[in-house]
């Protein structure tokens, strides 16, 4: 961890910097339906650049050409979308920090996920905590939760990932029930920067060979 940054934070912490990260999200997507947590994650340079190597050759390894087939065949086949590219545009790979027996933190692996899940919150919480600790002297600072790019940057890069091209009216984010997800803010969030519209899978339809969203 960045234990200099984690003690400047310690030293400014109360409640009233708190509500105030919450307001500052409520009032953007909405309640949230979960505990938010009462600080960022503060970590070093080095963990940052040990934990992108670590997901990017794991990414590069099931990404092998020849793996491909065989990976596949673990899809059931009454979930084999047609038309699937032949790799997801978006991979997390999520780690669990542990003690590394040499005083530090490293990343062992919880699992994958080849979708865009909280991307766009977690960039309005970073905005958020941004916020709230401006005047807080080496805290009020440029922060950035997209390793290794700043906020504009990598919103467009989402963006791009997320329309491919496409006007966002033709885009749509599906679920079986948006809002009643918990994760139903970073629908919200989603459409406040790109424009995509979350919409149930029960408000699809279609004409012709097209699907277009029910009103």
């Amino acid at each position: 961890m960045d234990r200099q940054t984690r003690a400047l934070y310690n030293q400014v912490f109360d409640e009233k910097l708190f509500e105030g990260y919450v307001r500052y999200l409520s009032s953007r997507v909405g309640d949230f339906t979960f505990r938010l947590a009462e600080t960022p994650l503060f970590l070093s340079a080095s963990l940052c650049e040990r934990l992108t190597s670590d997901a990017v050759a794991i990414c590069k390894q099931l990404s092998s050409p020849a793996l491909l087939p065989s990976l596949k065949k673990a899809i059931p086949p009454e979930l084999d979308a047609p038309n699937m590219t032949a790799l997801p545009e978006c991979v997390q790979v999520d780690f669990a920090l542990v003690d590394d027996g040499k005083g530090g933190l490293e990343g062992k692996v919880v699992e994958l996920q080849g979708f865009p899940s909280l991307y766009a919150l977690e960039v309005l919480m970073t905005d958020a905590w941004r916020e709230v600790m401006r005047g807080h002297g080496a805290l009020d600072r440029e922060w950035s939760c997209l390793f290794g790019l700043d906020r504009e940057a990598g919103l467009a890069r989402i963006g791009r990932i997320l329309t491919a091209g496409l006007d966002p009216a033709h885009v749509a984010m599906l679920d079986l029930e948006p809002r009643a997800q918990k994760t139903w803010p970073d629908f919200a969030c989603t459409k406040r920067f790109f424009g995509i519209e979350p919409t149930s899978v029960r408000a699809r339809g279609e004409e012709g060979e097209a699907a277009v969203r029910l009103a």
